[in-house]
């Protein structure tokens, strides 16, 4: 999966950037960018690099269950 992800444009873009730093980026650095990028960037706060796979986190919400996509 970490394979594919690294040869797919935006996700190698979101990975590297998610990588470098838990602070969202500017908006300014993905502003050129295609309207994936930008949706991965609104979803900041849930994306996480796990075993070197971009994952996006998601709870329910009652708080009773989370999964990773």
């Amino acid at each position: 999966m970490a394979v594919a992800q690294q040869a797919d444009p935006e996700l190698k873009l979101i990975y590297s950037l998610v990588s470098a730093s838990e602070c969202k980026p500017e908006w300014e650095a993905v502003a050129a960018e295609d309207a994936a990028v930008k949706v991965y960037w609104h979803q900041w706060p849930r994306l996480k690099i796990i075993d070197g796979v971009l994952s996006r986190h998601f709870e329910s919400a009652n708080d009773l269950s989370a999964h990773s996509q």
